[in-house]
């Protein structure tokens, strides 16, 4: 089996990147996203450009937005975080 490297990359910090956000559709879209932007004040992460959209049943919405994380420390609370906000699936 052969070894692309892939497994060995590591985060450079500052990074910044496009976090989406898959989240229930049954909260609105608003409070979705003050529920993130509180979490990025808390933890001092830069934010930018939020969008959004539908999945196509409409159940869920993913909200993408831009942020920038400056260590490692603060992307993994970012990530541990991002788990106590109500009615998120995942984050990617």
């Amino acid at each position: 089996m052969s070894n692309n490297g892939s497994e060995n990359q590591k985060i450079e910090f500052p990074v910044s990147f496009v976090l989406k956000a898959i989240m229930d559709n049954s909260i609105s879209e608003d409070e979705h996203k003050s529920k993130l932007k509180s979490v990025f004040l808390k933890l001092e992460i830069v934010y930018k450009s939020f969008s959004s959209k539908l999945s196509t049943n409409g159940k869920y919405i993913s909200i993408s937005v831009t942020v920038k994380v400056d260590d490692r420390k603060t992307f993994d609370e970012l990530y541990i975080e991002l788990k106590k906000i109500p009615g998120i699936k995942y984050a990617l």
